[in-house]
């Protein structure tokens, strides 16, 4: 068996993460990362096509990292996902939108 344990970075507003320089280009690679795995998660839990059976397009090759959690989401596997988020009111989008992806997640049949 296989054992895969990610750290996923949180996502932030760009124009609230006060980034500059080199910090701005990372957090923008992360966004970019997570939107792609948010793209992966939404295809998997999409309903089949009515007419062929067939699924729908998954996009793991559009970041490395959808790439490397190929193995962890699709094919014969147990996936867990751990989210933590905020209780703070002034967190209650970021906390919101987590909540949401980690719903996808859990929505994931293969």
């Amino acid at each position: 068996g296989k054992i895969t344990i990610v750290d996923l970075a949180g996502s932030e507003r760009v124009s609230d993460s006060g980034a500059v320089g080199t910090q701005l280009r990372e957090t923008c690679h992360i966004n970019r990362s997570l939107h792609c795995l948010s793209q992966v998660i939404q295809a998997m839990n999409a309903p089949k096509c009515s007419k062929t059976g067939k699924s729908k397009f998954v996009p793991y090759r559009d970041s490395k990292l959808t790439m490397l959690l190929l193995d962890s989401l699709g094919g014969n596997c147990k996936t867990l996902m751990i989210a933590c988020v905020n209780a703070s009111p002034q967190f209650a989008v970021e906390s919101t939108r987590t909540l949401e992806f980690a719903m996808g997640v859990a929505k994931i049949k293969n």
